[in-house]
């Protein structure tokens, strides 16, 4: 039996985001003062978890068809909710159900405008991204932030609590509890897409929604699903960004509007069809914080981070998009 020869442009076009992705690691590890020290790695693990939560919302909603504008305005709803119920004196289990609630009915809403009225998903999310941060400043008078001056250890917990302390040679290893919870939600997610009816039925309708629905595939109601599952996760996000801060920041979720999107289209160059993934989407989240985490040690300012981490995202797509087109014409 003859054996398959390796193929070094198959593996690069498989590979290209995963060995961009260690090529930055390697770089600021060599350049970055204590970034290659377990300390550090977990930190920007851990500070990842509320990326991680929105873009598996936005996957659900890109994989669906559409790119969902809204998440910051979901964010903002989750935080300002939970953290209200809080300040009222209701329990804080009851008062994530209902953040989570409102996720559920922020999506709904979102469905709602472009299945039945007939809204473009980007006009629809970009209409409900500002009258939810209208909301949260009309709420708030003007933007004024909430803090929160008692906290129970549930609602600590949640953002702020750990799973693994560990003191060892003066380098502190801290696994958060939102990076658990976000990591469990992931595997659940691919979990769902992958091995579910559902998960096929939504890749169908994102692909083509009128073919999908010929062969019997409900799209509207996967639709649905994908914008009420993307709301709540958004909502989720923010109560854990506000057990986090212990307070609630109005307008906060513009932070991660851009890089979810970023997240979910750079993990998508790793499927071998370019779809939204969440595999993907994860190693995407690792990109953008890994990023941050290492042009923060080297003192890189704020506003040249974002020329920087948008130039390799281009770069990431230019890359794909050529081995691509040069994978294309082998295979012909």
């Amino acid at each position: 039996m003859k054996k398959k020869s390796f193929d070094m442009g198959r593996f690069l076009y498989d590979n290209t985001t995963t060995l961009l992705l260690l090529a930055i690691f390697l770089f600021f590890s060599v350049f970055a003062r204590g970034f290659l020290t377990i300390g550090n790695i977990t930190t920007a693990l851990s500070s990842s978890s509320v990326l991680l939560l929105i873009s598996l919302g936005m996957c659900f909603v890109v994989i669906s068809g559409g790119t969902d504008l809204s998440v910051a305005a979901a964010y903002g709803l989750g935080g300002m909710v939970c953290v209200l119920c809080i300040q009222a004196g209701l329990s804080p289990v009851f008062a994530i159900f209902l953040a989570l609630a409102a996720g559920a009915v922020f999506g709904l809403i979102n469905s709602f405008l472009i299945l039945k009225v007939g809204i473009s998903v980007w006009l629809t999310t970009l209409g409900t991204l500002f009258i939810g941060e209208s909301i949260e400043r009309i709420v708030t008078k003007g933007g004024t932030p909430i803090y929160l001056s008692r906290v129970s250890g549930l609602f600590e917990s949640i953002g702020q609590g750990t799973v693994v302390n560990i003191k060892q040679q003066g380098a502190n290893i801290t696994i958060k509890s939102s990076l658990l919870l976000a990591l469990v939600l992931a595997a659940i997610a691919a979990f769902v897409l992958k091995k579910t009816v559902f998960g096929r039925h939504l890749y169908a309708a994102g692909l083509q929604r009128r073919a999908a629905e010929l062969a019997g595939v409900s799209a509207k109601r996967c639709v649905t699903a994908a914008f009420v599952a993307s709301g709540m996760l958004c909502c989720l996000g923010g109560v854990v960004g506000s057990s986090q801060l212990v307070s609630y920041i109005p307008v906060n979720g513009r932070y991660y509007l851009l890089d979810s999107i970023g997240t979910v289209f750079i993990g998508s160059t790793m499927h071998k069809r370019g779809f939204a993934n969440i595999g993907g989407t994860v190693t995407g989240v690792l990109f953008f914080s890994f990023m941050t985490n290492g042009l923060n040690l080297l003192g890189v300012q704020y506003y040249w981070q974002y020329v920087i981490r948008g130039g390799l995202i281009l770069v990431v797509l230019a890359i794909n998009a050529y081995q691509r087109n040069v994978w294309a014409l082998r295979t012909k």
